[in-house]
């Protein structure tokens, strides 16, 4: 259910947007056309990048998170729901934890 209705997904995943969208807009842009022109409304992606995201506690990437807002926006232009993945189960949780150890 989505406000009240039957929402039916058609998810595609797309690790990279986070990731390209903080290097180059014009593919996002292409990509959200493509799966809509398909048919699909919701993608799944990745809110981290292990070792480009954040590099120490504390601090990130400005450029990655405005690459993530611009990611947000383009989807909600497109009429597409996002499912974000906020750690990296083979490994990010260990890059985390080194990163603690190492204040």
């Amino acid at each position: 259910m989505l406000n009240g209705s039957p929402f039916y997904a058609k998810e595609f995943n797309a690790y990279f947007l986070m990731h390209d969208a903080a290097n180059s807009s014009q593919r996002i842009k292409v990509e959200f056309e493509k799966a809509k022109q398909e048919g699909f409304n919701v993608a799944g992606t990745w809110v981290f990048s292990d070792g480009t995201l954040q590099f120490s506690p504390g601090p990130n990437n400005e450029q990655m998170l405005q690459g993530l807002d611009f990611v947000v926006s383009e989807a909600k232009r497109y009429g597409i729901k996002l499912v974000l993945s906020f750690v990296n189960n083979n490994g990010g949780k260990k890059q985390y934890v080194n990163l603690a150890g190492n204040q």
